[in-house]
């Protein structure tokens, strides 16, 4: 049976792009109202051969992205201030790719089954625990077998649990990262934004491992919650608490190499467990802000933090089942380049013999 034309993709394609659908009519080879657009993407009529070709060059995909069977997941719940500042355009191109991601993912683990080596966090609901989150992230770290001190890598650890981790630039620094839970076959998948430095991205990780455990039900605490979770989860106070004492700006940027977190966070976690007044605080963050250190703080962190099973999925097509790029090109729809692009794939150089 031939497969049907399904229109979500056409518009997952569209808005990966950025374009509306003036935009896209714009670059079509061959004429075609908005309105039609408009039905096509709605489902109200099906597109002709010729209208399919014109739409899969005009968008850079192939013409069997367009006939895939996956349904679009809907957007998650934030009540994050910083995300409700991007443009609803901008968030329509972050989601529409990280739905590109989670559906090649899908696609791949037909013939790849994971095999993770932890089981995954409980679920916990922060209301039948009393909003007791620090409980939470112990547990979880409980749970896992953890040994006191620092996170040594926290894609890792997830990954060991078979969360995906799939990192890209969102093409802004408005949104860190966001999460979906498990469903339709498909492990609990991470988009984290690569824009951000080391130990901002291992509290966002940290931070959306919070929402997965606690946030079946999204509410309007949520991220407050998942502030909480990631600070107990990558600096237990029971082991982080012995090392605020003699506090300066210098002791912060010691404490950052060791515990792999900011020094705002840091910060943030001293006031909170009573080892720094709120007023010292202030005064920690008003000397952080003159020196310009909010923005970009004066010390890294040594953290590895590579993702690995997003690619591992492609290697193994590319390896053990013999897959080459153009077979991955047709199974996906994603043409070569775009495929290399998204999986950082390097193209081998063809070279000629000279005689």
């Amino acid at each position: 049976m031939a497969k049907a034309f399904n229109p979500e993709m056409l518009a997952l394609a569209r808005e990966s792009k950025g374009f509306t659908q003036g935009d896209l009519i714009e670059r079509l080879a061959l004429p075609m109202s908005q309105g039609k657009l408009s039905k096509i993407e709605n489902g109200l009529i099906p597109p002709t051969e010729e209208d399919v070709t014109a739409l899969a060059d005009a968008l850079g995909y192939r013409r069997e992205f367009f006939y895939h069977p996956h349904l679009r997941r809907a957007e998650p719940a934030t009540y994050h201030r910083k995300r409700q500042k991007l443009s609803k355009g901008d968030w329509a191109r972050i989601y529409a790719k990280a739905e590109i991601y989670r559906i090649t993912a899908s696609i791949f683990l037909r013939s790849v089954e994971l095999a993770p080596s932890r089981s995954l966090p409980p679920s916990i609901d922060p209301d039948e625990v009393g909003d007791r989150v620090d409980d939470i992230a112990r547990a979880v770290r409980q749970a896992w077998s953890m040994p006191r001190g620092p996170v040594e890598d926290v894609t890792s650890l997830m990954e060991s649990a078979g969360i995906v981790v799939v990192p890209f630039d969102f093409g802004t620094e408005l949104c860190d990262g966001f999460c979906q839970s498990a469903s339709e076959g498909m492990p609990p998948v991470v988009f984290i934004n690569t824009r951000q430095p080391k130990d901002r991205l291992r509290y966002s990780l940290a931070h959306e491992l919070g929402h997965l455990v606690m946030h079946k039900i999204p509410n309007p605490e949520m991220e407050r919650q998942a502030n909480l979770f990631a600070s107990e989860f990558l600096m237990p106070t029971a082991d982080i608490a012995k090392d605020f004492y003699g506090l300066s700006l210098e002791k912060f940027m010691a404490l950052k190499k060791f515990w792999k977190t900011s020094m705002a966070a840091l910060m943030m976690k001293a006031r909170d467990i009573g080892r720094m007044t709120e007023s010292a605080h202030r005064y920690y963050m008003i000397n952080m802000s003159k020196r310009g250190w909010r923005a970009k703080e004066p010390v890294e962190i040594e953290a590895r933090e590579t993702p690995k099973l997003i690619y591992q999925l492609v290697r193994a097509h590319m390896g053990h089942l013999h897959y080459t790029l153009d077979d991955l090109s047709t199974l996906t729809g994603l043409p070569p380049e775009t495929f290399q692009d998204f999986f950082g794939l390097v193209s081998t150089p063809k070279f000629r013999i000279v005689t």
